[in-house]
């Protein structure tokens, strides 16, 4: 993981505003395994089944793929820049 878990925190978001998380991942796929871009992640609220779909914004031109099933997610933060490294 490249960035600090904030941890669980009520995260309240006014109208118009966005929350973030930042994403670590197996990445650079062999020639046998074609690897997948994100397109969406589920987020469940604590005590809660139902969940909700957002959209994964990946960075224009970025080659690097998902490979195998190893993928770290942090707490959603205020705004749009995930979490902070360190």
């Amino acid at each position: 993981m490249l960035a600090k878990d904030p941890g669980p925190a009520e995260t309240i978001l006014p109208p118009g505003m966005s929350a973030s998380a930042s994403v670590g991942y197996t990445p650079n796929c062999g020639a046998a395994e074609p690897g997948a871009r994100p397109a969406f992640v589920e987020i469940t609220p604590p005590d809660e089944q139902d969940f909700v779909v957002a959209s994964v914004e990946m960075p224009t031109g970025l080659t690097l793929l998902i490979c195998g099933s190893h993928v770290d997610v942090t707490a959603l933060v205020s705004g749009p820049n995930g979490a902070t490294t360190s």
